[in-house]
């Protein structure tokens, strides 16, 4: 991997019309799949365990999901990006669990987790709206290059 600022958003050679807005598009998934697990984990940790302010554990998640979009951006990130949807839906199952987890624990008076899991639930929300829009970006990119395939082959 090579550093380039912002590199998946260039032109890459062998690139297609569809090559920079699904590059786009899966670094947008990567971005939120961090920020949601980030702040997971540092809400739990910070917050429910050390018992520390949850503006802190925000800030914290902000700025590093700010400096990892960047990173994710600025490598040649044709390799790191695409992943199959299959991986998609296993990181998002198991962030579901550990939400889930934490919903049973607190509700059985386990653990103290009432004030973060209203952020839980809306990171959760939007993961699931991000991988909605990913699987049919997915799809709309397969149907167009189809349809440019087969324009091809009539002209040709």
């Amino acid at each position: 991997m090579r550093f380039e600022l912002m590199g998946a958003f260039l032109d890459r050679e062998g690139d297609d019309r569809f090559s920079l807005y699904q590059r786009a598009l899966w670094l947008t998934y990567h971005s939120i799949f961090t920020c949601t697990f980030v702040l997971m984990v540092t809400t739990a940790c910070d917050v429910a365990y050390r018992g520390q302010s949850l503006q802190g554990a925000l800030l914290f998640t902000a700025l590093f999901s700010m400096v990892m979009w960047v990173w994710q951006a600025s490598y040649k990130v044709d390799r790191l990006l695409y992943t199959s949807l299959r991986r998609v839906y296993v990181a998002t199952a198991i962030l579901t669990l550990a939400w889930a987890g934490a919903e049973a624990g607190t509700l059985h008076d386990w653990w103290a987790m009432q004030e973060i899991l209203p952020w839980w639930r809306g990171a959760l929300f939007v993961m699931a709206m991000a991988v909605a829009a990913l699987w049919a970006g997915e799809k709309a990119f397969e149907a167009l290059r189809g349809r440019e395939d087969r324009k091809s082959h009539i002209l040709a």
